[in-house]
């Protein structure tokens, strides 16, 4: 009895009697693009500060299996949801859901130092395939990007994680990856810069108060693609594709150019 309730508890849909009506924010319909049959929101949906409790919610346009993902400032990965490998995962389609890993009343702690973190959600028509991410009964983090971390561009690191996990590459799925931002805004992850300067705390390297005399940093802002919202003034459907390209590209810095530009794809 205890396991079923443990498994009935640990995915809420947000209209349930375990959540106060009115207690949660309803999904921002503007804010979404159109190609999405994912919908993923926070409450709050600002710049969070350190020791926010932060709700994350969904909706899938689909009967679904669901995977929410979260990766920190400091590129660490977290599943949200399921808590554990073997819970039930299984969604209704056009139902609100609030992610519940534990019995706290929220989905996650701010603990990040200032930076720029993701929630990825995937959604399946089949099960997902956790073999490669499972030790016993509970998650094996290091078998999630590079020992349990992401470095380089976070949108070809979680494409490389759908790929692991869907179960195939024909089958229907859909995602979305919502950025959040801590202490501030900032155009790009601190995590990014791991690769040439190889993981540093905060406290001792901040990427954001330097620039890189070797290389410069090109950010493509494609706004209905990374990330996937769009404002409500937008009336064309777009596309998206099924994967994303890398939004953040490194190239060999010129003298006199600046450290950073931001463009769109040609």
């Amino acid at each position: 009895m205890s396991k079923l309730l443990t498994l009935a508890a640990l995915l809420i849909p947000a209209t349930g009697d375990s959540v106060r009506p009115g207690a949660h924010p309803a999904a921002p319909p503007s804010r979404f693009a159109p190609m999405s049959s994912i919908e993923l929101w926070t409450d709050p949906d600002d710049v969070l500060q350190p020791n926010d409790q932060v709700r994350v919610y969904f909706r899938s346009e689909f009967d679904a299996y669901m995977t929410v993902l979260r990766v920190d400032t400091d590129g660490r990965i977290q599943v949200l949801f399921p808590g554990t490998p073997w819970r039930n995962n299984w969604v209704r389609a056009q139902r609100e859901y609030e992610v519940k890993p534990g019995p706290e009343r929220y989905t996650f702690l701010v603990d990040d130092y200032p930076g720029q973190g993701f929630i990825l959600a995937v959604a399946s028509a089949g099960p997902f395939r956790y073999d490669a991410l499972v030790a016993g009964e509970e998650w094996d983090f290091r078998a999630l990007g590079e020992g349990g971390w992401i470095k380089g561009d976070p949108y070809e690191a979680l494409m490389q994680i759908i790929d692991d996990i869907v179960p195939d590459s024909s089958a229907r799925y859909d995602y979305d990856v919502l950025p959040y931002d801590v202490g501030e805004d900032h155009e790009y992850p601190r995590f990014l810069c791991y690769d040439c300067h190889a993981h540093a705390a905060y406290p001792t390297w901040n990427p954001y108060d330097r620039a890189c005399k070797r290389v410069r940093l090109i950010i493509y802002n494609d706004p209905y693609y990374y990330p996937t919202r769009i404002t409500r003034a937008t009336r064309v459907v777009f596309t998206r594709p099924r994967r994303l390209e890398p939004r953040f590209v490194f190239e060999h810095r010129q003298p006199g150019r600046p450290y950073i530009e931001q463009t769109r794809r040609r």
